[in-house]
């Protein structure tokens, strides 16, 4: 899977994606559309279902794991994936790291694989040249 900003990295045991962005709002964007690309394509999936999701964190690390790992909560409780994300509130800087967003969703036709979790194993953000990259592991 290579989408603009979001590459599949090797990864011995489970799967891993580098994602890049020009601010953190976005990286956290592509980290889920990167996630979902993984499971499911996003070409043949309906956008039926809208959630909003809010979240605070002791730090941005945890935030991308915490909003990661309800996204799959949420594609497994109501058996959706999700490839459209409007983050229309997001605080970085501040205790608590803070996020709040719409996100559409709908049934795929056929999931590629689970994922259980996304993971701290693994996990890095950090700037480059271009902006913000991270990586992110993920416990399939």
């Amino acid at each position: 899977m290579s989408t603009s900003g979001i590459e599949e990295i090797e990864h011995t045991a489970d799967w891993a994606i580098r994602v890049r962005a020009c601010d953190l709002r976005e990286l956290f964007v592509r980290a889920a559309l990167g996630m979902f690309g993984l499971l499911a394509d996003a070409s043949r999936v309906e956008l039926s279902q809208t959630f909003d999701v809010s979240l605070t964190a002791i730090d941005v690390e945890t935030l991308l794991v915490d909003w990661l790992n309800e996204l799959l909560y949420l594609g497994e409780e109501h058996g959706l994936v999700f490839f459209e994300f409007d983050i229309d509130r997001f605080d970085a800087q501040s205790e608590p790291a803070t996020l709040h967003a719409s996100i559409r969703g709908g049934q795929p036709d056929e999931l590629f694989k689970v994922i259980k979790a996304a993971t701290f194993g693994g996990l890095s953000i950090g700037q480059d040249a271009d902006g913000v990259v991270a990586e992110i592991v993920f416990d399939v």
